[in-house]
């Protein structure tokens, strides 16, 4: 799931992190890993068994962090990670992309810049 250099962009914590990745994306040219599944047929077919009922939990969250571990071992350049003050730290991105994309940093091959998206508090 390679995304050409500076076009990776990721999320977690919400709606609002990942319409502000998504936004980022088409503003830039870019793709989260869901806009880069649907590039494909395998790709589509793949989303549509992760958000269908086909699937337990346990099985979509194992498949989503194969394919969110793909997506940051084929980004590259400026990565661009959009996350909320609600992220939490068990969140696919600290466990999966993070690691990655920070070894990734480590030997030249990434640079990642965070974005924290503001979340309105809910009313009652």
């Amino acid at each position: 799931m390679s995304t050409p250099e500076g076009k990776a962009a990721f999320w977690s914590g919400g709606k609002n992190a990942k319409n502000a990745a998504r936004a980022w994306a088409m503003a830039n040219g870019g793709y989260t890993d869901e806009m880069q599944l649907n590039r494909t047929d395998t790709g589509r077919s793949l989303l549509a068994a992760l958000k269908g009922d086909q699937l337990s939990d346990g099985q979509k969250g194992a498949l989503w962090r194969i394919v969110s571990a793909k997506f940051a071992m084929g980004a590259s350049g400026e990565v661009n990670v959009f996350l909320t003050t609600l992220t939490n730290k068990s969140a696919i991105y600290f466990q999966v992309e993070e690691p990655i994309l920070t070894t990734k940093e480590t030997f030249g091959l990434a640079r990642i810049e965070e974005h924290y998206v503001i979340v309105e508090p809910t009313r009652i």
